[in-house]
């Protein structure tokens, strides 16, 4: 019997090596995972530059990027005036004090996008999506939003001057405090906040207001025929000279407004609460 065999205990074989091998190739691969991760995010973060001349931003003037991703960018203080940016994505971008006068932005997507201080003045933003879009103190004057999805935005203070609404959805948005001389026949503004706006000759023919904040309102000469106002806030309105024929004012609070004037014929006010209609 040789040395080494008497060192063995009978019938017990010598143990297996550790995997050395294997447990290095398996942390090589997850090293290798993990750097693909990070690349792939970098290359996703920088994606919309590559659709971006040089000068652009700041200067972004006349240039046609229709369909372009540009989703995730600052693009703050950024001048597209006269841009084509047909369905151009601005998913979550900063557009905060950015000029898009006379921009084409027909059915592009700005959902969540901040657009505070923004010009927009003339622009086309037909069948557009503005989904929680900040719009507080833009100017919008001459816009056009027909057909656009503006559900739950911040336009407090916005300048809406001669903007078209027509037929757009305005669920839960916020037009406090706002300058609305527009068209709005048609839309759809459920719960929507006007406290405190000027809706002075707004056209609001058959819109659906159903439980929105009217309140301290000015409407004079607001043309409301053929409009569902159930259950709105309107108290302490001026209605002076607002036509509400037709008009669905179910359990409206008309309290202290102003109707002197108002053509109501055919209205249906019942459950309607009212204090003092003048």
């Amino acid at each position: 019997m040789s040395a080494t065999d008497s060192h063995q205990n009978p019938g017990q074989s010598q143990p297996p090596a550790p995997p050395r091998k294997k447990k290095g190739r398996h942390l090589l691969k997850v090293i290798l995972v993990l750097a693909l991760a990070v690349a792939l995010e970098a290359a996703l973060l920088w994606e919309p530059w590559k659709y971006l001349p040089a000068r652009c931003p700041p200067s972004c003037v006349g240039l046609d990027l229709s369909g372009q991703v540009l989703s995730h960018t600052d693009l703050s203080l950024a001048n597209f005036n006269g841009s084509t940016l047909y369905k151009t994505q601005f998913i979550d971008a900063n557009l905060q004090g950015a000029n898009l006068n006379g921009a084409n932005l027909q059915q592009a997507d700005l959902t969540r996008a901040n657009l505070q201080g923004a010009i927009l003045t003339a622009v086309q933003l037909q069948h557009a999506t503005l989904i929680g879009v900040n719009l507080n103190d833009a100017n919008l004057n001459g816009a056009n939003l027909q057909g656009a999805n503006l559900n739950r935005t911040d336009m407090s203070g916005a300048n809406m001057n001669a903007v078209v609404l027509q037929s757009a959805s305005l669920v839960g948005a916020d037009f406090s405090r706002s300058r609305l001389n527009v068209g709005l026949s048609q839309a759809r503004m459920i719960g929507t906040n006007f406290a405190e706006s000027d809706l002075t000759a707004a056209f609001l023919d058959e819109a659906n207001l159903s439980g929105a904040n009217l309140s301290d309102c000015r409407m004079v000469g607001g043309y409301l025929y053929g409009s569902v106002l159930t259950g709105a806030d309107l108290h302490h309105s001026d209605m002076r000279g607002t036509d509400l024929r037709t008009a669905d004012l179910r359990g409206t609070d008309l309290r202290m407004v102003n109707l002197r004037g108002a053509r109501m014929n055919e209205a249906d006010l019942r459950g309607a609460t009212s204090t003092r209609l003048t």
